[in-house]
């Protein structure tokens, strides 16, 4: 479908970047907005650079999660290469980091707080309108700069050389010379052992070069594999620890806090979603990403009384594997993001507390806080024994790669260093017996 612009934002902006584009269409405004615009079944990153090519305006919901976010990176550079005019619309009174301040420098941006946001949607749409009225200016090179190198080669000149050959007059003997006397015999020449010895280096090391290079590149295959693969087992582990640690809270929130909140104020008063494991679980894992940003955490649910943890189409197929095979425990692979690929460790969330019962069961036994809270549609229905969702931790594969290659950067150093060792030690060697061996000749 073809639109006019273009909303980029982040995940955690989704909610007024929505709003955006449900003012700008009702005011005649064409928008494309992800995930509603990519088709079922499409690749994602194809769908996302389809869209910002078919649109005129590039709208940037700018935020602090935008500023850190790799996504809405390179949707601005490719919004950028295109020529198109961007808008950052800023919710947060931040400044761009280094990468997003290379093309959001010289942009005017539309402020849009303090609050509310919405107030500053209409200067938005008028100022798209503007853009759009406008003529599109065509770019003779397509915004693209090609350079052309010219290298000048000097043939080398031709020397010639002449030989030059010095000959000495043959001995004879003085008339004065005893009869007994013998001339003494002309020295013979002694063979160019220099000549020798570089031919012997030369070949020595056109077979021997090539081998060493050889075997430090196998080696600095093999142990790079290695790395990766210990990499891999470190994330993995690390995000084992995180579930633990998520277990351990959900445990905590249900034996200690919930009873204690429920002492502590009568049951028709204010519900605190603090009292729910699936709430302190993940916001307990919220503090640990300020640590450890690459790690994402989530409960993820196909039927949760808080919206924000209802699965998406491969969290869904986790959680209907686990139900499938109630006997599997654990589940760790790798899915294509739009960043990358990811990897992700899983552990089914079952219903074996009557604790959980008690505000999942009916809406009529649930808190009525929570009720009026989240509603009664969500989170309703559940029985002891049931696998009701997946804790989820995952991380981008290039984290383990980036772990890699950090320890290989001083291992592959090492082993060019130890190879300039054994190529030196080994001429040395060469160069010692080749010598011994023509003094001996020499004198025999």
């Amino acid at each position: 479908m073809s639109a006019d612009v273009f909303i980029s934002h982040s995940n955690k902006d989704k909610t007024i970047a929505e709003a955006i584009c449900h003012q700008l269409e009702a005011n005649g405004i064409r928008c494309w907005i992800a995930p509603r615009d990519i088709q079922f079944g499409s690749d994602w990153t194809e769908g996302i650079m389809h869209g910002i090519s078919s649109c005129k305006v590039f709208v940037l919901v700018f935020s602090d999660s935008a500023n850190t976010s790799d996504h809405v990176r390179r949707e601005v550079a490719k919004a950028f290469s295109l020529g198109l005019a961007v808008i950052p619309f800023r919710t947060e009174d931040v400044a761009p980091n280094r990468s997003l301040s290379y093309f959001l420098e010289t942009v005017h941006w539309l402020d849009a707080f303090p609050s509310p946001t919405e107030s500053y949607f209409g200067t938005l749409s008028d100022q798209i309108k503007r853009l759009l009225e406008q003529p599109v200016a065509a770019n003779g090179d397509g915004g693209k700069h090609g350079f052309t190198q010219l290298v000048a080669v000097a043939a080398p000149a031709e020397i010639s050389t002449e030989k030059t050959v010095s000959t000495q007059p043959a001995s004879r003997l003085s008339s004065g010379a005893s009869a007994k006397g013998q001339a003494k015999p002309a020295p013979r020449s002694e063979p160019k052992k220099n000549n020798g010895l570089t031919k012997t280096f030369v070949r020595f090391n056109l077979v021997f070069l090539p081998i060493l290079a050889a075997a430090i590149g196998a080696t600095a295959a093999i142990v790079h594999s290695h790395l990766q693969e210990g990499a891999q087992q470190e994330v993995v582990s690390t995000a084992k620890v995180m579930l633990e640690t998520a277990r351990a809270s959900r445990k905590y929130t249900t034996e200690q806090i919930a009873p204690l909140l429920e002492t502590l104020q009568p049951s028709d008063q204010q519900f605190h979603p603090q009292s729910i494991p699936f709430y302190a679980a993940t916001e307990a894992f919220n503090y640990f990403r300020q640590t450890h940003p690459d790690f994402a955490y989530k409960e993820a649910a196909p039927n949760p009384t808080n919206p924000r943890d209802r699965t998406v189409d491969w969290e869904a197929d986790i959680v209907n594997e686990f139900r499938n095979d109630t006997s599997k425990k654990e589940l760790i692979g790798q899915r294509d993001t739009p960043l990358g690929p990811s990897l992700f460790i899983s552990t089914p969330i079952k219903v074996d507390d009557a604790s959980c019962l008690q505000c999942h069961s009916t809406p009529d036994k649930a808190p009525p806080g929570m009720v009026k809270l989240y509603g009664s549609a969500n989170g309703f229905g559940w029985q002891s024994g049931d696998i009701v969702g997946a804790q989820i931790v995952s991380v981008p594969a290039a984290l383990t790669e980036k772990l890699a290659d950090n320890s290989f950067q001083s291992i592959f150093w090492w082993l060019i260093g130890i190879g300039m060792v054994v190529l030196g030690v080994t001429n040395g060697v060469l160069f010692w017996a080749l010598r011994s061996a023509l003094r001996i000749a020499a004198k025999e």
